[in-house]
């Protein structure tokens, strides 16, 4: 639907200029209809993407531009963009157009690291009921632990750790002890994965004084939340526009500094 609002826009303005042939198009051309040319730039699809849409798609959203651009060049022809209600609807459809293209460019500036995402998925995806998938490694002496350690430092992956060092029977599938509440690892325990990253691991002496190496890669929840890589996205998005917000507020207070500004109101 995005890209029907764009081409609604992208007429709105066409109405003042599709009679002028000064320049010609530059970009892929998709359709024709006079002097008005459709570009795929102006949809917004990459190659790719519109390489991929089926026939029907593309006959869908090249017609509904044959219509408004047809619609809009007999507007022109009966002189309607001279009517000061219309140019002024114009003008602020070109403003909108030129604005949205400013906050683009912003938020594509704006960096979310996996950081910042992950924190905003504990507060506000994971409750006191959610459960962790625990990886393991389980050793009896703080020599076995050592080695364990220094085998992952040294690049070895944690599943091949767990089968080459852990001391318990789950080693041999590589220390999956599946998910696990709250109250089955302890508060300790609980508290030591929660602070860190699910790619990262902790180092735990349990009551009994032997160790665990304990890592969790996803997340569940009573009502079937979303693991944290399948909200990644939507949470970065997310992020993005809280930031923009305030961005947007400060780069608007620095271009009224130095714009010149009368209001009668």
């Amino acid at each position: 639907m995005k890209h029907y609002a764009f081409i609604l826009v992208t007429i709105a303005l066409l109405i003042v200029s599709c009679g002028k042939t000064d320049n010609a198009p530059s970009g892929t051309v998709i359709a024709q209809v006079n002097e008005a040319v459709l570009l795929l730039e102006d949809l917004e699809y990459s190659p790719a993407a519109w390489n991929a849409l089926s026939t029907t798609k593309k006959q869908e959203i090249v017609n509904q531009w044959k219509r408004l651009a047809l619609l809009s060049q007999e507007a022109a022809s009966m002189h309607l963009d001279d009517e000061p209600a219309i140019r002024m609807k114009l003008e602020n459809a070109r403003m909108k157009v030129l604005a949205n293209a400013v906050l683009a460019q912003k938020i594509k500036q704006i960096d979310v690291s996996e950081e910042e995402a992950f924190e905003f998925y504990k507060r506000n995806y994971l409750t006191e009921e959610t459960e962790l998938k625990i990886q393991r490694i389980f050793v009896f002496t703080r020599e076995k632990l050592q080695e364990a350690q220094d085998a992952i430092r040294g690049g070895m992956k944690f599943t091949d750790a767990a089968m080459a060092y852990s001391e318990e029977a789950i080693g041999k599938n590589g220390g999956w002890a599946g998910f696990m509440s709250r109250k089955e690892l302890g508060d300790r325990i609980w508290n030591e994965l929660t602070k860190r990253n699910p790619w990262e691991y902790a180092v735990v002496q349990v009551d009994d004084g032997y160790y665990l190496i304990l890592h969790y890669r996803s997340r569940k929840v009573p009502t079937q939340a979303a693991d944290f890589d399948d909200v990644k996205a939507e949470i970065e998005e997310k992020l993005r526009m809280e930031k923009m917000k305030s961005e947007t507020e400060d780069l608007i207070h620095e271009l009224e500094k130095k714009a010149n500004i009368v209001t009668n109101v």
